[in-house]
């Protein structure tokens, strides 16, 4: 397979298990008409692998129907793993995750230099009107 091809091939994949996740329901609780043959091959290898369960139609030896598609628990980790490849790959994932973990030290750096702050000016409002020499 080209790159294309893994690519689409991939995102209908994904689009597949989502909607099997959220419960879609396809006319007559089957996958077929309204599909492809490739993405209806793209099902059956999810059937194979066990992350979707359902019964496969072939004629000479392409599946042409899926039956009864339902999404399987490891169906599910395997889409949040997709997810979450997906979302690290995005542009400007990295900075993000890495300012999400720097921006608490960058605070905690801010406070501490306007604690020592605060402390100086009352030591010196303390030193001055106080007398204290």
């Amino acid at each position: 397979m080209d790159a294309p091809e893994e690519l689409t091939r991939k995102n209908y994949t994904v689009q597949i298990l989502a909607e099997l996740a959220g419960g879609k329901e396809f006319e007559g609780n089957q996958i077929g008409p309204e599909h492809t043959i490739d993405q209806i091959e793209i099902i059956a290898d999810l059937i194979e692998l066990g992350y979707v369960d359902g019964h496969v139609l072939r004629d000479h030896g392409k599946a042409i129907n899926i039956g009864g598609p339902r999404i399987t628990a490891s169906g599910r980790q395997y889409l949040k793993q997709l997810l979450a490849d997906r979302a690290s790959k995005r542009p400007g994932a990295r900075l993000e995750k890495n300012l999400r973990t720097s921006i608490p030290c960058v605070v905690k750096w801010i406070a501490g230099i306007l604690a020592t702050v605060v402390a100086a000016i009352l030591i010196a409002f303390f030193v001055k009107y106080l007398g204290l020499k």
